[in-house]
């Protein structure tokens, strides 16, 4: 099972970008912000002129939450054990 990823890469920044919690997908990808709200986000971004790869370099991101509400009680569990 892969691990949540909490924040992205160690960036100076004046800003930091907080998201929720990651989701099952981040882990995989290996970034925060990887999917659903990552794609919204980057889309607004795209609109300003902003592209992801850029911003990813710029700002700090990170969750507040190390792990998503589970939908199930064994992933709960799971994500607790990894917390530790």
């Amino acid at each position: 099972m892969v691990g949540p990823v909490v924040t992205g890469q160690p960036v100076v920044s004046p800003v930091l970008l907080i998201g929720q919690a990651p989701g099952e997908r981040e882990g995989p990808a290996g970034r925060p912000f990887a999917w659903t709200a990552g794609k919204t986000l980057f889309t607004w971004f795209a609109g300003i002129g902003l592209a992801e790869e850029s911003f990813r370099q710029r700002v700090y991101m990170a969750a507040v939450c190390r792990c998503f509400r589970e939908s199930t009680p064994r992933a709960a569990t799971e994500c607790l054990r990894r917390g530790r």
